[in-house]
């Protein structure tokens, strides 16, 4: 029997190995790997880039 893994779960393991870790090193979030929490605090910078 394979095992296989599916988009979601894929997509799953990228944000938390990848996305979630650059946007903290960015300063754009808090992201804690052990308790998988995440804080968004916002910024005047970050509101206005969402904005586009």
């Amino acid at each position: 029997m394979r095992s296989s893994i599916t988009a979601h779960h894929q997509a799953q393991i990228v944000l938390v190995h990848q996305h979630l870790p650059a946007l903290a090193d960015h300063r754009l979030i808090e992201y804690d790997p052990r308790s998988q929490t995440i804080r968004y605090r916002g910024s005047t910078a970050s509101e206005a880039f969402l904005k586009y």
